[in-house]
């Protein structure tokens, strides 16, 4: 091949337009990664569970009998054991507890290891239908219990011990099997106590992760398993005769691209596992695999209908079946997938003279906003903001004292705190009060407080 022909090849190759698909879909393969404790990412799956104070053994009272006569026993002469001067006693064990299940059930911890200090508390973990008993210790150096909840004996359990970090217990991953006939990875956590142990937290101990190439770009992605069933493949979304919100599982993806994974509502990294994900106003179908060894996406096109807000400067973030849509800009109008949506977060911006803005948050979940549906081809018109209105209720709080609620109302009667936020600076003060009676005279004054 000579260079003109060489030259020829290169510029028909670049005239062929390759399939969209070619460059929005395809299997990408993910691996187990060990995360810190401070790790946003497995904090997103934390679950809390409150815990019991074990009651200290007390001895079981032997009921008297009839003794017979014996000779006695010179000073100093060891009792025969078991016999009628010195009933055997009986060893101490702590009181039966009981502990209700998700489900409605009760499972009961009847033996506890022996030598637990009287600040040992008890927990009960609950994943889907399997149940563990964990008992944590914080003598030095703390100590962990765990066993399944079947016998309710964990007086044999090897205790696993754990450090002090800012005052809370913190111990070593653990290993639990997996779900028999899920076909998932062993379950693996990190757990941790606070408020004095009266609170156990359990977080995933890592995710799974890799790198997927959408729409030409790269973006790392990770899964994590946070229901706690050995899998990272449940897919969040309405369910149950009142459709409320089911979250499962998390993904998360890299938006940005700088390397790690976070929230804010402008940029929801971390989300729900959905039926699709959203990127860059593009939709993909996730498929993952049974044993997280991959994950799949396939650009699709929803059927799509409009969300429009009369025009108010919005930031909103949404969760449906479709995925997890952060919305700001466009001038409170977004072409969103057909469904059901409901609102997570809702705030009010505006930019002053300056160019700064300035930020209202919402107090009422999102109000008109909390529930909606979107239909193809049709508009879900849905009025907030401005006019806005100050609104204010007076409720006695007891003898001379009146506890005055204050909040900014917007037209769709969602409320607002009275409390701006400006842009890449701490929250303004919190508002004076001052109440006057008909004739203007100061009865009262001072200052309100957020919450």
């Amino acid at each position: 091949m000579n260079v003109k022909q060489a030259v020829l090849v290169g510029v028909a190759a670049a005239l062929i337009v390759w399939p969209a698909g070619l460059w929005a879909q395809g299997t990408f393969p993910l691996k187990y990664v060990e995360a810190g404790p401070d790790d946003q990412l497995i904090t997103s799956g934390m679950r809390i569970t409150g815990g019991m104070a074990i009651p200290r053994p007390s001895s079981v009272r032997v009921p008297k009998v009839a003794r017979p006569r014996v000779a006695p026993v010179a000073p100093g002469e060891p009792t025969a054991p078991g016999s009628p001067s010195s009933p055997s006693p009986v060893p101490p064990r702590p009181p039966t507890m009981a502990f209700a299940t998700p489900s409605g059930g009760v499972l009961q911890l009847k033996t506890a290891p022996a030598g637990l200090s009287d600040k040992a508390r008890s927990y009960l973990l609950s994943f889907g239908d399997r149940h563990f008993f964990a008992i944590v210790d914080p003598a030095s150096p703390p100590k962990l219990y765990l066993g399944a909840a079947g016998s309710g004996d964990l007086s044999t359990a090897a205790p696993i011990n754990g450090t002090v970090h800012e005052g809370a217990c913190v111990f070593s991953s653990v290993v639990l099997p997996p779900t028999e006939g899920k076909g998932g990875a062993a379950i693996k956590l990190r757990l941790m106590t606070f408020n004095e142990g009266q609170l156990l937290a359990m977080c995933p101990a890592g995710y799974f992760s890799g790198e997927v190439v959408l729409g030409g770009r790269t973006y790392r992605v990770a899964l994590v398993d946070a229901n706690g069933n050995g899998l990272v493949s449940d897919v969040s979304g309405l369910s149950g005769d009142g459709k409320e919100w089911r979250g499962q599982d998390r993904l998360a993806i890299d938006l940005n691209q700088d390397g790690r994974f976070s929230w804010t509502p402008q940029a929801p990294e971390i989300q729900w596992l959905c039926k699709t994900l959203r990127v860059r106003d593009v939709y993909y179908s996730v498929q993952v695999a049974p044993d997280a060894s991959s994950i799949r996406l396939d650009e699709v096109k929803p059927r799509m209908g409009t969300l429009d807000l009369g025009g108010a400067d919005v930031s909103l973030v949404l969760v449906s079946e479709m995925g997890v849509h952060a919305l700001h800009g466009g001038g409170g109008k977004w072409a969103l997938p057909e469904g059901e949506y409901l609102g997570r977060s809702l705030s009010l911006w505006k930019s002053d003279g300056a160019g700064q803005k300035w930020t209202l948050g919402d107090l009422s979940a999102c109000g008109p906003l909390r529930r909606f549906t979107v239909r193809a081809g049709d508009t879900a018109a849905i009025k907030v903001g401005p006019p806005l209105a100050l609104k204010a209720e007076a409720k006695s709080g007891g003898a001379d004292q009146v506890i005055l609620s204050v909040w900014i109302e917007g037209c769709g009667g969602e409320q607002y705190s009275v409390g701006l936020s400006k842009a890449g600076a701490e929250r303004m003060p919190a508002p004076k009060v001052k109440v006057l009676d008909d004739g203007g005279k100061t009865l009262a004054e001072g200052n309100s407080e957020y919450g």
